[in-house]
């Protein structure tokens, strides 16, 4: 299965886009960017508007970093017509909230991560590697409140001996599709089937999982382990990092 967003820039000719208003962290992590992860150039701004007007003059990015609180943020509205426009880039949130609100709203409008401020040198290089690997990065303490969502909804009906949350094939494959960022739209065309019936399909797997949104979905589904979703990557510190397909992983 081929991904929706295309193949990324190899390392080292690539080019990162940093919109930041603060100059310091802008200006290191656009050293760390350069440094630890080889992109050839990373361009610096401070607004949202430069941000956008920097990329229709630089196609080529293939990943973005930006900031929640920024100037002229609109947030969810913001990085939905960045997506939009530039379904190619991988768009990542990095910011000093770990609202469970903010990283959902983040992920629902298309980002491909979200990243606390707090994270240390190491946490945040991990973080960006999984998301450059095509992976969609969730924040240990967003996959923890899923978890635990999950656990309160089984304990207040809990299964029928021999039940399981298994999706039913078409159902997985939209799920799959889901953890990959991609739209009701994009997944309808991939799959074949009308806008109308994958919104059917989401909303029966949400009610399955016990899920509000996209993301807890997916974070429901890595909660449940191998034995219902094999293909899904789980890091020891709790974070969760999704690379899934059908029959194993799929390379972006």
């Amino acid at each position: 299965m081929e991904a929706n967003s295309g193949s990324l820039a190899p390392l080292g000719v690539a080019s990162a886009l940093v919109a930041d208003d603060h100059e310091l962290f802008r200006d290191a992590l656009a050293t760390l960017l350069k440094r630890e992860l080889c992109f050839r150039e990373v361009i610096q701004v401070g607004t949202l508007h430069a941000a956008i007007t920097q990329l229709g003059h630089a196609p080529e990015t293939s990943l973005v970093t930006i900031d929640l609180s920024m100037p002229e943020m609109g947030a969810a509205a913001s990085m939905a017509g960045i997506r939009k426009v530039h379904p190619d880039v991988r768009l990542v949130v990095i910011s000093d909230s770990e609202r469970r609100e903010d990283i959902l709203q983040a992920l629902d409008s298309g980002a491909h991560g979200f990243i606390p401020k707090t994270y240390t040198i190491a946490e945040m290089l991990a973080a960006f590697r999984t998301i450059l690997e095509g992976r969609i990065f969730v924040p240990r303490s967003l996959a923890e409140t899923s978890i635990n969502a999950l656990s309160a909804a089984r304990a207040a009906k809990p299964p029928q001996p021999g039940s399981s949350p298994v999706l039913s094939p078409r159902q997985r494959s939209v799920m799959d599709l889901l953890a990959l960022g991609w739209s009701n739209k994009e997944i309808a065309r991939d799959l074949q089937m009308a806008e109308g019936t994958v919104k059917i399909h989401v909303n029966a797997i949400y009610r399955t999982l016990g899920a509000r949104n996209r993301v807890s979905a997916v974070s429901a589904m890595a909660a449940l382990g191998n034995r219902y979703w094999p293909a899904v990557a789980s890091e020891p510190n709790g974070n969760h990092e999704f690379r899934v397909g059908s029959e194993g992983t799929v390379e972006r």
